[in-house]
């Protein structure tokens, strides 16, 4: 890529987060990696004002060139469509549609698994992650030394990777509540206590 080109698609992002027209057109790649880019990393405000710009180049090129460009309205219509939503509420509504489910009667919960789709539709979700300190989960598996500290078990296997005693790290004070990420408030448990944390 040449210097040009790159200051072109730099040019691009802004407008793409400004939600302002651009006039150098993408691939539909380009425009759909752009599009899944910001929806990631900034969420589904920034994911709306990049889908105005792209709309909006989009009715510039077509009157221009005459062209259509299917593919990246295909594109801007899926996201569109999408109902975003956190993670956490997501899993929060299957559990409550799953308890439901288990409340339900045989004979009505097979008539609907028999006239449901095989193919699970696409949902997107946005992730609030914390930048964690990685010398507090040192620290905090060190002093677990491969052991869960709540069941006091050894961790359930080694890691492929290293090794090392598969163990997670939990903060008693969730760092969502407001919690430190320190070595203080967190803990090293084995995935069967961690859940038990979060959901007993």
């Amino acid at each position: 890529m040449n210097q040009a080109s790159a200051s072109d698609y730099i040019n691009n992002f802004k407008l793409f987060m400004a939600g302002r027209v651009y006039h150098r057109t993408l691939s539909a790649y380009a425009t759909r990696y752009y599009l899944d880019s910001i929806l990631a990393d900034f969420g589904e405000d920034a994911l709306k004002k990049a889908l105005e710009a792209v709309s909006q180049h989009l009715d510039y090129y077509e009157n221009l060139t005459g062209a259509p460009q299917s593919k990246i309205r295909a594109a801007v219509k899926e996201l569109s469509s999408m109902h975003i939503q956190s993670a956490e509420s997501y899993e929060e509504k299957l559990q409550d549609q799953v308890r439901k489910s288990l409340k339900d009667s045989p004979t009505a919960r097979r008539a609907r698994l028999a006239a449901a789709e095989k193919q699970p539709s696409k949902l997107a979700v946005t992730v609030m992650v914390y930048r964690r300190n990685p010398d507090v989960v040192a620290e905090v598996l060190l002093r677990a030394n491969g052991s869960c500290e709540a069941c006091r078990k050894k961790a359930p296997f080694a890691r492929a990777k290293d090794g090392s005693p598969y163990l997670e790290i939990h903060h008693e004070l969730q760092l969502a509540k407001g919690g430190d990420d320190t070595v203080a408030n967190a803990m090293a448990l084995c995935p069967n206590c961690h859940r038990a944390k979060h959901y007993a």
